[in-house]
């Protein structure tokens, strides 16, 4: 599926985001996303976006703390790596492994 969104893009001019994005840069992320719905706003309504929208807001939580009972886990990327066995690990890179490299997740497949 992620490789035809990406074909997609292409074809029709998508435009998509990462969590990591949003994560390192949630005002420039806030501003394309309004752009691209034509939407006005003044940098004290994108500061209360970004403010809101933010993990901590959200799950009163700073992130990297864990709640297990909580649908939001720690709101940090690459999290994803303490969760794979060797072999989920291996798994995934024959499966998945070069998409991951193309969307910048990694760099090779030495994870």
């Amino acid at each position: 599926m992620i490789e035809t969104q990406l074909d997609y893009e292409k074809e029709y001019g998508l435009w998509t985001c990462s969590y990591e994005s949003m994560l390192l840069e949630p005002k420039r992320i806030a501003r394309e996303i309004l752009g691209l719905l034509g939407l006005d706003y003044t940098e004290n309504i994108l500061d209360e976006m970004v403010r809101k929208s933010s993990f901590e807001f959200i799950t009163g939580r700073k992130p990297g703390e864990i709640n297990v009972k909580s649908f939001y886990r720690k709101g940090v990327s690459g999290d994803w790596r303490n969760h794979f066995s060797e072999e989920e690990k291996e798994k995934f890179k024959s499966m998945a492994g070069d998409l991951l490299i193309k969307l910048n997740y990694e760099h090779d497949n030495n994870w």
